[in-house]
């Protein structure tokens, strides 16, 4: 795995589906936020029709969409990139990106602003111990 640090300065034709989906999340710092408010519900998050993420938890394996029992897949589609794109990750794989971020996101903030997203992330981190 990249670190945020790494894969925030190359291009986005060298980027894996994860690193892609995580700099259109933090483009702006309030998606970050939302994206852990659906994921510490095991529920996936959308920046739109074309990048989204999804759990395994979401689908039974008659859906249509189901892709295994355990962890979570990063979806991208064209426009927001050069061809369809789908990675499936551990949780905790996934969970590293997440807490990545956040370290580089949070290193000049205001010690209020860490407690949020740290608690926030403590409660993605629980639902993720308890989930396949």
């Amino acid at each position: 795995m990249r670190s945020y640090k790494e894969y925030c300065k190359i291009t986005f034709k060298e980027l894996m589906p994860i690193e892609m989906f995580m700099r259109y999340v933090t483009m702006y710092p309030k998606r970050f936020e939302l994206l852990l408010n659906t994921n510490m519900n095991l529920v996936g998050y959308g920046l739109d029709e074309y990048r989204y993420t999804e759990f395994a938890v979401e689908y039974t394996p008659d859906d249509e969409e189901y892709f295994g029992d355990r962890g979570m897949q990063v979806s991208i589609y064209p426009p927001a990139s050069s061809e369809e794109m789908h990675q499936r990750l551990s949780l905790s794989e996934y969970y590293a990106y997440l807490e990545d971020y956040a370290n580089c996101y949070l290193a000049n903030k205001s010690q209020e602003e860490k407690q949020r997203i740290y608690a926030k992330l403590a409660k993605v981190k629980e639902a993720f111990r308890h989930a396949k």
